[in-house]
């Protein structure tokens, strides 16, 4: 369904609650669709990674959810990079913010 929408653009997630039993098949989608466009990252896809994509630096976290040192990870990342624009992205529930 992603392609028929998409068409060819590159897209990135983070493991969400709702994806922990089926977090494998959806990460394999997500290398695949990254291999495809020519795109790197460096870490644990989607837990603890990060990637460049046209000037944007994007760091995906599996915060509360799968990995450890997720903090660590985040700024350790950000720290090394100086790309104008940059993403943190992870999945929790924001309610009680």
């Amino acid at each position: 369904m992603l392609r028929q929408h998409l068409g060819d653009i590159p897209y990135v997630g983070s493991i969400g609650n709702h994806d922990v039993g089926h977090w494998g098949n959806y990460q394999y989608y997500l290398e695949q669709r990254l291999n495809e466009a020519g795109i790197s990252w460096r870490g644990d896809l989607g837990v603890n990674s990060h990637l460049s994509y046209h000037g944007l630096f994007i760091v995906l976290s599996g915060v509360g959810i799968r990995g450890d040192n997720h903090d660590s990870y985040i700024r350790d990342s950000l720290a090394v990079d100086d790309s104008m624009w940059r993403v943190v992205s992870w999945h929790r529930n924001h309610t009680k913010m």
